[in-house]
């Protein structure tokens, strides 16, 4: 099947071969506008043949130089990008197969209850549609969410399980906000953030007080399926979630780009009282630089492999490590410049779980004007 759309301001053909997975990867596709099949900016392949390339050099194992880009493989997925005039322009992926029983075997144990083909939405966003914000221009990347009100974009940043998704999920259920991203927000030079419809990742501690959420994520789900939600739960409620689609979960979204106009990094600190200071853009870079790299350590780990390779045959890198970060610092510094930028420091003992972390979150909100 073969369908564009236009996600992250980029022109994308995404084309898969007739499977399970493919029709899969175009229905969670379908959130974003369809858009004609001309001047394409990006070709993305599933299951495209790249092994029969010519490989220049493999060092390591993982990481392949080609003559017109380089390929790695992280985990069960291999990407292979294609360059011209080092202007990336084609990206082909695939899942590893696997027997039916060892499928199976990693549906039961997986603490959001897929196999590794059911996951195809969650590997095209995190591992070949984000990490564009990487390579072409005037792109950047946060780990944040973030939702519109009438004032505009709110990001909320910071490390995993600090708040993000439960203040993303309170805003948008019970305060009119619409969604824009659950994870990694992608932001342009002139301070807007493009919609990330990449399914929300809803973890047990998002919905531990909250029955109503429980059986909204839950609806529809087998009797496997809820048992196992039961059993890792049983573990830790950070050991279990599941995904779901955000026009269906939140009823409004954006599809369009939307200007920012706040950003909230969150912090869990040894204090007494939530509360809220100023914080110098700089900072907040710094800050957010720090925690988006550490995300994406792994594919950034391939590019310095990529380099390697590279230099190992004494040819120009098609991207660097240096280019990546700097074109990040750059935009960043342009986008967040005429933007409010905030810590929000939180009580260690108050879980995002608790109604008081959204009762106190929401007040600093609404007295700061940010909603």
């Amino acid at each position: 099947m073969i369908a564009a759309y236009l996600i992250f301001g980029q022109r994308v053909r995404v084309s898969t071969i007739d499977s399970f997975e493919g029709e899969l990867l175009h229905q969670e596709l379908s959130i974003y506008p369809r858009i004609n099949d001309e001047n394409i900016s990006l070709e993305l392949n599933y299951a495209a043949n790249s092994a029969a390339r010519t490989v220049t050099s493999r060092n390591p194992s993982i990481n392949a130089l080609h003559e017109d880009g380089f390929s790695f493989t992280i985990g069960v997925v291999t990407i292979s990008y294609f360059f011209s005039d080092n202007n990336i322009y084609r990206i082909d992926f695939s899942i590893r197969d696997s027997s039916q029983l060892l499928s199976w075997i990693n549906k039961l144990l997986n603490i959001q209850f897929t196999n590794h083909k059911e996951a195809i939405g969650q590997w095209f966003h995190e591992f070949v549609m984000v990490p564009i914000g990487f390579l072409k221009p005037d792109n950047s990347l946060l780990h944040a969410s973030a939702v519109k009100s009438k004032n505009g974009a709110i990001l909320f940043g910071g490390t995993g399980g600090v708040g993000k998704t439960s203040l993303e999920m309170e805003l948008c259920k019970n305060y009119g906000c619409s969604f824009i991203t659950d994870d990694i927000a992608f932001l342009t030079g002139d301070g807007k953030i493009h919609p990330n419809l990449a399914y929300p990742k809803i973890y047990g501690y998002n919905i531990k007080e909250n029955p109503t959420v429980r059986k909204q994520i839950l609806h529809h789900k087998g009797f496997i399926n809820k048992l196992l939600f039961k059993l890792h739960s049983l573990r830790g409620n950070q050991f279990v979630r599941r995904r779901i689609r955000p026009d269906e979960f939140y009823g409004k979204l954006e599809k369009q780009p939307c200007r920012v106009s706040f950003y909230l990094i969150l912090s869990k600190e040894n204090i007494q009282n939530l509360c809220i200071d100023p914080l110098e853009p700089s900072r907040a870079i710094t800050l957010s630089q720090q925690v988006i790299f550490n995300e994406y350590q792994s594919f950034i780990n391939h590019i310095v492999w990529h380099e390697y390779n590279s230099l190992l045959l004494e040819k120009e890198p098609k991207i660097t490590r240096h280019s990546i970060v700097n074109e990040n610092l750059k935009v960043l510094e342009k986008s967040l410049s005429k933007v409010s930028v905030f810590i929000v420091r939180i009580p260690l003992e108050l879980s995002p779980s608790q109604e008081l972390f959204k009762k106190q979150m929401i007040d600093c909100l609404m007295t700061n004007e940010v909603i």
